[in-house]
């Protein structure tokens, strides 16, 4: 139930279950495109990103969780962090990169996104951050949807040739 559900930071002892998540993300976008199948290793070193985080980075960087207070089950994740500069170029300075968000099948369509979404956005106001950004495979049209809704617009077309 979404009332039992608590939105919280990430802490050591989550590193399992939010690699548990990761994986069902990453199978997810590899069904969107190869392009983003993982590596052999690729689990090893996102764990050691994990580490790397809650030694280091906790003040640039997020990873809040969806905890059923019942269960203490994890049932969703957002990650990411913020730049202290777009490019030189231009003038937007700090900005907002959201790396990821997946919310178990059986939790989805009850507004545990938009709840872990609401998190980093107050976040980001915290830091001073008004523009966050992220990246959604094109043929992801539940994502492209989801992220619509929440006002976010599309801005950039990435594009990949492979020979």
């Amino acid at each position: 139930m979404l009332d039992e559900t608590e939105i919280r930071n990430a802490k050591p002892s989550d590193v399992d279950a939010i690699i548990e998540l990761w994986k069902k993300l990453m199978n997810l976008c590899d069904s969107f495109n190869s392009i983003w199948k993982t590596s052999p290793d690729a689990e090893t070193i996102y764990r050691n990103g994990m580490k790397n985080y809650f030694e280091k980075h906790q003040s640039i960087a997020f990873f809040f969780l969806a905890e059923d207070k019942a269960t203490s089950s994890i049932d969703g994740y957002i990650s990411g962090y913020f730049a202290p500069k777009y490019d030189p170029l231009f003038t937007l300075g700090k900005y907002g990169k959201i790396l990821a968000i997946y919310v178990r099948e059986s939790h989805r369509n009850k507004k545990l996104g938009t709840r872990l979404v609401d998190e980093v956005k107050k976040w980001y106001t915290n830091h001073d951050i008004n523009e966050i950004h992220l990246d959604v495979a094109t043929s992801n049209s539940v994502g492209l949807s989801f992220w619509k809704k929440l006002g976010f617009t599309p801005f950039n077309k990435q594009m990949f040739y492979r020979q």
